[in-house]
Parts: C-alpha cells; sequence; structure tokens
C-alpha cells in the first residue's frame, strides 16, 4: 500500500531492531513479541521505498517471518505480522524472478489475512484488500490472468465498499486498485475494457485533488491518465487521447517539481505517449519535440533509475518512435547507453588491480 506519510523513519525502525535483538539475548519471553513487531515495522518501510531488492532486505522478512511463526505457539497477536511478512517476501521474490515461490507465499499471506479480516472485518479488510492487489499483479505477469483478475477485482470491491462506509477516507486506494485492474486486464489482453475502470480512477483524483494537491495526487492523476491514453489508443481514438495524454504530461511535471519519485520512468513514458499520438496524427514537429523530450528524459533516467526491469522496454519504445519520425541518431545512441547501463564493461587486469587495492 502507498501510504502518504509515515510515522517511523527507516532509521529509527533499525535502531529499534538493533535495540530489540539485544534485549531479547537476554530475555526472549518478554522481548521477542517486542523483536517481531520492530522487524515487521523496518520491513514495512522498506517495502514502501522504491529501488532494488536487497540480500539484507530478504533476511529480514525470512527473519521476521521465523520469529512470527514460533511466536504463534503462544501468541496469537503475531498473526497480522506474519500474514503481511509473508506478502512482502512474495512481491521480493517475485522481482527477483522466483515466481513459483513467491506465488505460494503470497496465497499463503493472503490466506492468513483473509483469515483475520473474516473476524475483524473493520480492522483487516483494508489490508487483503491491499494482499490482493499485489498478487493480482504478480498473477498476471505469471500469465494466471483468470486468478489475477478475480482477485485484482475483490481488491477493488473492497475498496469500494470501504470508500461508500468512510466517505473521503480510502479514495485514494480505490483508485490505486482500479490502477492495478487496468494493468491486469492489460495482461490478459483485455485492453478494451480498461476504459472504464481508469476514468472512474481519473474521476476519483479529481475529487481528491479538489480537497488538496501534493505530488502523490498528482502523480496518481498522471498514473490514471496514461492508462486512459492507453485504452483510447487501443481503440484508436487519437483525437480523444491527445488532450489526455498533454494533461498526463503536465502532471507529471508537478509531480516531479513537488519532488515525487524524480528517478521514475513513468514521466518519460508519458512524453513518449505524447509523441506518438502527434505524429499518428500527422503533426510532425510537435512530435519531434516531444519525442526530442523523452529522450533527453530517458537517458537521465539510464543514469540513476533503479527500475531496470523495464529501462529496456521503455528505450526501446522511444527509439522505435524516433526512428520513425528520422530520428535514428538519437535512437542508437538511447539504445547504447541503456545497454551500457544492463551490461557494463568488465574491468580490465588494471582495473581489477585497482579495486583491489581501494578495499584494502
Amino acid at each position: 500500500m502507498r501510504r502518504e506519510g509515515r510515522a517511523i523513519s527507516v532509521d529509527a525502525a533499525q535502531a529499534n531492531v538493533t535495540r530489540y535483538r539485544e534485549l531479547a539475548k537476554a530475555d526472549p519471553a518478554t522481548y521477542q513479541p517486542e523483536l517481531g513487531l520492530a522487524l515487521c515495522t523496518l520491513c514495512g518501510e522498506l517495502n514502501g521505498t522504491a529501488g532494488p531488492v536487497f540480500t539484507s532486505y530478504i533476511d529480514l522478512l525470512e527473519e521476521g517471518i521465523a520469529l512470527h511463526r514460533r511466536l504463534l505457539r503462544r501468541n496469537p497477536s503475531s498473526v497480522p505480522q506474519l500474514g503481511l511478512m509473508l506478502c512482502w517476501l512474495g512481491v521480493a521474490q517475485f522481482r527477483l524472478g522466483w515466481n513459483a515461490k513467491a506465488r505460494d507465499l503470497m496465497e499463503e499471506g493472503v490466506g492468513v489475512i483473509r483469515r483475520m479480516a473474516h473476524d475483524r472485518y473493520d480492522l483487516w479488510e483494508p489490508q487483503l484488500a491491499t494482499a490482493l492487489a499485489l498478487v493480482s499483479a504478480m498473477l498476471g505477469k505469471t500469465g494466471d490472468h483468470s486468478s489475477a483478475l478475480s482477485a485484482a477485482r475483490e481488491s477493488v470491491a473492497i475498496w469500494r465498499q470501504l470508500a461508500e462506509e468512510y466517505p473521503g477516507k480510502h479514495d485514494y486506494y480505490l483508485a490505486l486498485a482500479l490502477h492495478t485492474l487496468c494493468f491486469v486486464l492489460q495482461d490478459a489482453g483485455r485492453h478494451d475494457e480498461t476504459l472504464a475502470p481508469a476514468e472512474e480512477s481519473v474521476r476519483i483524483t479529481r475529487r481528491l485533488r479538489a480537497r488538496g494537491s501534493g505530488a502523490a495526487y498528482a502523480r496518481l492523476l498522471a498514473n490514471g491518465l496514461d492508462l486512459q491514453v492507453a485504452a483510447l489508443g487501443h481503440r484508436e481514438r487519437w483525437q480523444d487521447a491527445l488532450p489526455v495524454a498533454e494533461e498526463a504530461v503536465h502532471s507529471y511535471q508537478e509531480a516531479r517539481r513537488n519532488g515525487d519519485r524524480r528517478n521514475s520512468l513513468t514521466y518519460a513514458t508519458s512524453l513518449n505517449n505524447l509523441s506518438k499520438i502527434f505524429s499518428l496524427l500527422g503533426r510532425e514537429t510537435e512530435a519531434k519535440t516531444y519525442a526530442n523530450m523523452a529522450f533527453t528524459e530517458c537517458a537521465k533516467r539510464t543514469r540513476d533509475t533503479d527500475n531496470l526491469a523495464d529501462l529496456s522496454i521503455v528505450a526501446s519504445d522511444i527509439a522505435g518512435v524516433m526512428t520513425s519520425l528520422g530520428m535514428t541518431w538519437n535512437a542508437k545512441m538511447l539504445i547504447k547507453a541503456v545497454n551500457l547501463r544492463l551490461n557494463p564493461p568488465q574491468p580490465g587486469r588494471l582495473g581489477k588491480l585497482i579495486a583491489r587495492l581501494r578495499r584494502r
């Protein structure tokens, strides 16, 4: 779940884990439950931080899961932490390419949280909706589209009910769940069905922005608009897609001005979408302008993005549009830069010697 604010910093959460590890060594019965909570809090903070999956994060999750499994024998309050950490570990394993292991972890985690939600709907239904969205995205990427759509739709249904019961409190998460549903529908090849949820998410986000501004709302709107552009483009409604794509670019610019996810690839993708639409409408000058902007933005992100899995996809799409517009030199330079980032040259003997000396 994306949070708009955090109650504790990663450094503070790490300090708590260190403290309770020491206390639990001396008095396990008293402090192991506190250590379990501290591990869950730290992993939750790390889960909300964009970036690559580190071995240290996997180790923390596995430590916390093992601890909560032991604590369950005498402390039922460990159930929530166990369910959440299983889901987080499943997401991490999926991002590392361990799809079968990820699915087992996610299904166990969702099962744990579903049992909690059955007993305490008001407390755990939001966590169930979040877990379902996570598992749906994973299942969609692994080709189990039927299960993915079922989980995504259940997540949307839960958030919709919560939004009706508590007006204004859960709209943000309903919009996110609708985005996930769109992605799952895209993975299933059911592009014609994405327009309605994309448009609904945009309507919800406009209401949120009417009540308050912020980078998170600007990005949420831009993401929904991009999904709407994709749906309209699939129907070849290019004239209708143009103002939507222009607004998406402006919304990403607003989000970035406010410091939101500067290393993300989504702005480059949105610029490229706008270039593509101008090209299809025969407006070559504007198409080249935005293609050049997309090239510049993607070249910057080639140096600093952590999302290497999508980098080559985004760059290839931008290069394809530039090539179609006769901008072949820029297209080749972008692909070359991306290849260097993804496959850096190995150091020669002198480079290896210098590296060894620096480690001493």
